[in-house]
C-alpha cells in the first residue's frame, strides 16, 4: 500500500495538513516545492546515495513516483533524481482515474493503482516532459508483456529470449500483434519505482521511452521471491 509522508499547504483552508497515511486512491502528488535552502537531489532513496545535483528554496519539481519517504523527481534538464519528503511540500495534486472493466472511473471505490499503472504514468510523464506524444496502453500488448514477465520468473531466467516463446518478435507474431517496429525493455528490482530509475539510467533502455516512432506500450509486472519485481515493457510502432 502506498504511503505518502508529506506536508500539503491548503490554500483554501489556510492551514497545513500532514498526511501520515494514504491519500485518496485517485490522487497523486504532481509537483513539490523545495523548502530547504539547498536540497540534495540523490541517485537513490537514502542519504548515503551520491548527489546528482541540487535544488534551491522555492524551486518546483515534477514528481514521477515515490520510494518510501522519497520523491522521484524530474529535473529541469530532464534527468531523474530522488529527494526527501522532509524538505519539500506538495504544491499540486493530480487526479488519476482508476481503470475498471467498464472503463475509467473517478470514484473512491474504483480500486487500487497497480504497479503497471504506476509505471505507465511515470513513463508518460517522461514523454510529456520531452514534448513526445504519450503512449497508448494496448491491452493485447500488455498481456504479452505480462506473459513474458511471468515466464522469466517461472522459468528462472532473465533475458530477451524466452525458452518457451522465443524472441520478443516471435512472441508478438504468435499473438498476432502487428507492428512496423518493436522493442523490449526488461528490468528486475525491489520496486517498480527503482526499476524506472534503472531504466532511465540506461541509454539503450531510456531510448525506447524517447523514441517518437513508438506509439503503443504493453507493461507486465510479476512478483518474484528472489528479487521483488520482474518487469517487461513492450513498445511498438503501429502499422
Amino acid at each position: 500500500m502506498r504511503r505518502f509522508f508529506a506536508s500539503f499547504l491548503s490554500s483554501l483552508l489556510m492551514c497545513q495538513t500532514v498526511f501520515a497515511g494514504k491519500l485518496s486512491k485517485n490522487t497523486i502528488e504532481d509537483e513539490v516545492i523545495v523548502t530547504a535552502d539547498k536540497l540534495n537531489v540523490r541517485t537513490g532513496a537514502g542519504e548515503g546515495f551520491p548527489s546528482v545535483g541540487y535544488a534551491g528554496f522555492g524551486d518546483t519539481l515534477r514528481v514521477v513516483g515515490m520510494l518510501d519517504d522519497w520523491y522521484i523527481v524530474l529535473l529541469p534538464d530532464s534527468s531523474v533524481g530522488v529527494v526527501s519528503y522532509k524538505f519539500v511540500k506538495v504544491s499540486k495534486l493530480r487526479k488519476i482515474p482508476a481503470k475498471t472493466a467498464q472503463g475509467a472511473d473517478d470514484s473512491e471505490d474504483a480500486g487500487e493503482i497497480t504497479d503497471a499503472d504506476k509505471l505507465f504514468d511515470m513513463i508518460n510523464r517522461t514523454r510529456a516532459e520531452n514534448n513526445l506524444t504519450p503512449f497508448a496502453q494496448d491491452d493485447v500488448l500488455s498481456k504479452a508483456a505480462e506473459i513474458k514477465a511471468r515466464d522469466m520468473v517461472t522459468e528462472d531466467y532473465f533475458g530477451h529470449n524466452s525458452p518457451v516463446y522465443g524472441t520478443p518478435f516471435a512472441m508478438l507474431k504468435k499473438m498476432d500483434i502487428e507492428y512496423k517496429s518493436a522493442s523490449e525493455n526488461i528490468a528486475k528490482n525491489i520496486s517498480v519505482e527503482n526499476a524506472y530509475l534503472e531504466i532511465m539510467d540506461s541509454i539503450s533502455k531510456r531510448g525506447n521511452l524517447y523514441n517518437a516512432k513508438f506509439d503503443k506500450i504493453g507493461i507486465g509486472v510479476h512478483d518474484s521471491a528472489d528479487w521483488g519485481k520482474t518487469i517487461v515493457l513492450l513498445f511498438i510502432e503501429s502499422r
